[in-house]
Order: structure tokens, then sequence, then C-alpha cells
């Protein structure tokens, strides 16, 4: 709340992101975020989000697998094109983002 009080935005928003990165009905909003963040422009934040969320250890395979997939996309965006290929090609035996991963391959 300090953050905000002090019109210090971007780490009020980064802490938010933080907490809401461990409970995972917020996960959600976190994905979305930073898909928003990759849309606007601002790929080092949506690599920041993403990069959280496939750390979370408490995490389904079709989520972690969702976090790769959307890092490889903020990798594509950032022109990153050989980290974008190593979790595209980590990707496709994956049964929920497998055929979307060889697609950006």
């Amino acid at each position: 709340m300090n953050y905000l009080l002090d019109e210090k935005t971007d780490k009020a928003i980064e802490t938010v992101g933080e907490i809401l990165a461990q409970d995972s009905e917020s996960r959600e909003i976190q994905m979305a975020l930073g898909n928003h963040y990759r849309r606007r422009g601002d790929v080092e934040r949506a690599i920041d989000i993403h990069s959280r969320l496939r750390k979370v250890t408490d995490v389904a395979d079709v989520d972690r697998a969702r976090a790769d997939f959307e890092l490889a996309l903020d990798f594509m965006s950032a022109g990153l094109y050989d980290r974008a290929e190593t979790l595209f090609l980590a990707l496709k035996e994956s049964p929920s983002h497998g055929k979307p991963a060889l697609q950006q391959l």
C-alpha cells in the first residue's frame, strides 16, 4: 500500500504479482496480466511474470505447460528466438500445448 501512496505503481504491481503468484486461484489473473504486458509491448514484465509462474512448485502440468508456452511467446516478442525455440521444443510432447508449440516452430 505504501508503494501506491508514494506513487510507485510499478513496484506496487510487482509486489502484488509476487503475492498473487503463490495463490492458485490468482494464477489465471497473473497469466492474463503477463499476456496484457506482452501485447502492450512491455515484454520484460511479461517475461518476469511468466517466469515466476513457471517456478511455482505446486502447479499442475497443464498450468506449467501454459506458463512455458506464454513465456516462449514472450521470448519471441523480445527477439530471443533461441530461448523461445528451447521452450517450444520442450513442449512438443505436452498433451495440452504440444500442437501449438510445434506450430510456433
